[in-house]
């Protein structure tokens, strides 16, 4: 069955950050996301959304939510004319609704804000559609004909236990996709402490005996758990035990090859046919400073690219089954007790461990902390007194208070080590990432999901995912997971990315008549009650705006009459307290104002209508990407006409083929290998996002 749901668009974005749409009461008590909602019904009250079994096109400056309804268990409300009436929040996910608009153009422009958005994630999968290219059909009528009386209270704090419980698990599921294998975590640890030393190394003169000795110690241990060595041996004795009629004959080869000194030199040879990439050899004994300063580079260099072709090829597994049953999440692991306890804290009691306590009281939330542990322990018949984790917390909170060393891979314990990570580190996601890669974490999972049920899903950052470095089809994945977990149902349709695309390329079949938000003529506000929307825009703001500053910034906008342009920036730039930050915020917050050539966005460098085709030859883009120089182009030009060629792909597949093969020919090893000094300063990255941006 499909209802509609009509909107605002000015609200769009709001609906898609919180993938959710609630009754108008909601916002302003809910805690997170925008606290302010208006009513494309004038006749619905605040405590009601309206859902019609209907379109109408004739309104302006609206658009319609069709929501796909596979059971009425959401959609307990009233029947009224021609629709229904439903008094608590609806989900909203790729796979049950789409977005219906009047024209292609009120379609790009709410296109371009949710793109611009800081907190919209997914808003790239969700489908979006013109009215004129539909035909609604009624649905049958299948409300359940029950009151819709509920406590408010109850109902909010609801929403916001399910926006808690979804930032746990997507940011749980995104650790999870980055997460090192045991073998990987000792490789790292083992990188960064021969880092440590090769940086002291470097600045000496006369190394100690001892250091040399820890590095070579350290060596072995990194040999032992390298990847691409260990790849190299089986593919080494597979190769000696194919050649030979027993294994006999296979040993005395090796035992000839290490009496002749030449077995290092046959199997780095072996190594470059076969295209694996091993670590420097390195005499630590008589290395010079310069030596020391290289190889810590080549050996950085090397660990970051084993960690980037891991967690590209690393799937999600189904390890530690985590599991929601209503507001709380749990695992099959009996070891993880105490991490379920803290979340059933977290949830029910958010300031105990909020990201905002660490920031400014982060010794006395450790010292909590240690206090809940210890609690755990004793009700559990736990000795603590003594114990290994007692220690461990005294550590910490002394790392916290004194700055004495810290390792949190010093107790087994998972529950623990991702509770200590969390109150080092979590003031900000990128901190808590870098100093697990630093100290070789092994699961990132646990100390994401800590910082992600406190942070909630919709305040969470949408750079969040970028920042790990995980392709799209990885974060769509890891998505779907969350859904998955948290309603106990199988996706029925996976999302696919960049689905707007298609509505993108269409061209308006009737031409639009002037409007006040149309992006193709001047920006104005109208000051009517209703639609005077820049007051509240500036009020409900998550930057945070103190009362003069929106007072100024609205002076500004009423001396252009309702508009602004760059000039117009600069001066809000200029008001006390307004920083480079905000300023940004700003000029997403304020982008329907802006004046702007007829047919263009304003803040983007979207195509214009003689771009918006389909490239037939991708060169032309990839070109003004390139360095000046005529024989990398040429060289490239050679490469892409190759690869094109030998590869009939549509135009999405094709580019992220093509990228593929530029980035394997920019680390390129073996015979391959003089390819590096071609693409070693090519922008592959500005390559592929320049290609995706082609309509």
């Amino acid at each position: 069955m499909k209802y509609y749901i009509k909107v605002l668009r000015s609200n769009l974005d709001n609906i898609l950050s919180s993938e959710s749409i609630s009754p108008a009461a909601f916002y302003g008590r809910r805690g997170y996301g925008y606290n302010r909602f208006d009513h494309a019904n004038d006749d619905t009250s605040d405590y009601e959304l309206y859902l019609s079994e209907e379109v109408d096109d004739s309104e302006e400056d609206v658009a319609y939510i069709e929501f796909l309804v596979e059971d009425n268990s959401q959609l307990i409300g009233n029947s009224v004319s021609c629709g229904h009436t439903v008094s608590s929040t609806l989900r909203l996910y790729p796979w049950n609704c789409r977005i219906l608009f009047k024209s292609v153009d009120d379609a790009k422009e709410t296109i371009f804000i949710c793109r611009s958005s800081l907190a919209n994630k997914m808003w790239g999968c969700y489908a979006f559609d013109v009215i004129s290219d539909v035909r609604p059909a009624p649905s049958s009528s299948g409300f359940a004909a029950e009151s819709t009386i509920s406590d408010l209270s109850t109902e909010i704090l609801r929403d916001r236990k399910v926006n808690s419980l979804k930032g746990f698990a997507f940011a749980y599921y995104l650790g999870k996709a980055c997460s090192l294998t045991p073998q990987l975590a000792i490789l790292l640890r083992a990188e960064r402490h021969i880092y440590g030393l090769a940086t002291a190394l470097a600045g000496m003169k006369n190394p100690t005996k001892e250091m040399v000795d820890t590095v070579e110690n350290l060596k072995k241990i990194f040999n032992a758990n390298d990847p691409n060595r260990l790849e190299l041996k089986q593919r080494w004795e597979k190769l000696v035990l194919g050649t030979f009629t027993s294994v006999k004959d296979g040993k005395n080869f090796e035992e000839q090859l290490k009496r002749l000194g030449v077995q290092r030199q046959a199997m780095d040879t072996f190594a470059t046919e076969q295209g694996i990439r091993l670590n420097p050899r390195f005499d630590v004994y008589y290395a010079t400073s310069r030596d020391w300063a290289d190889y810590k580079n080549q050996i950085t260099e090397y660990t970051q690219g084993i960690l980037k072709q891991y967690t590209e090829v690393k799937r999600l597994d189904d390890s530690d089954m985590l599991r929601v049953d209503g507001y709380t999440a749990g695992f099959s692991d009996e070891s993880m007790r105490l991490y379920e306890r803290v979340l059933a804290e977290m949830m029910n009691n958010t300031e105990w461990l909020s990201i905002d306590r660490i920031r400014t009281q982060k010794l006395e939330t450790a010292n909590d902390a240690t206090k809940f542990v210890k609690k755990v322990y004793e009700e559990a018949d736990i000795t603590w007194e003594g114990s290994e984790c007692q220690e461990y917390w005294d550590r910490l909170r002394r790392n916290i208070a004194y700055s004495e060393p810290f390792d949190p891979n010093w107790i087994h314990d998972k529950s623990l080590r991702a509770l200590a990570i969390y109150i080092l580190k979590g003031d900000t996601i990128d901190d808590m990432y870098k100093y697990m890669q630093m100290t070789g974490v092994e699961d990132y999972g646990l100390a994401f999901g800590l910082w992600g049920v406190s942070t909630g899903y919709v305040d969470m950052p949408k750079t969040f995912p970028v920042m790990l470095g995980l392709k799209q089809e990885r974060v769509i994945d890891c998505y779907v997971r969350a859904y998955e977990v948290m309603t106990g149902r199988e996706v029925p349709k996976r999302p696919v990315a960049d689905s707007y695309q298609e509505v993108l390329q269409k061209e308006e079949r009737v031409k639009k008549p002037t409007t006040a938000w149309s992006p193709s003529t001047k920006r104005t506000i109208e000051t009517s009650s209703k639609d005077n929307r820049i007051k509240e825009l500036l009020k409900d703001s998550p930057l945070k705006l103190t009362s003069s500053q929106q007072a100024e910034i609205l002076a500004i906008v009423e001396k252009g009459r309702g508009t602004i342009d760059e000039n117009d920036l600069k001066a809000i730039g200029k008001i006390k307290g307004i920083g480079k930050k905000k300023l940004e915020g700003l000029k997403i917050l304020l982008q329907p104002l802006m004046r702007t050539a007829p047919g263009q966005l304003p803040f983007t460098e979207e195509p214009t209508k003689e771009k918006e085709r389909v490239i037939t030859d991708p060169w032309d883009v990839i070109v003004e990407c390139l360095p000046k120089e005529e024989w990398i182009k040429e060289q490239i030009h050679r490469d892409y006409k190759w690869f094109t060629g030998k590869n009939k792909l549509g135009y999405h597949e094709m580019v992220t083929k093509l990228c593929d093969y530029f980035y394997r020919n920019k680390n390129a090893t073996g015979r391959r290998s003089w390819l590096r000094n071609t693409y070693k300063d090519v922008d592959v990255a500005l390559i592929e996002r320049k290609l995706r941006e082609v309509f």
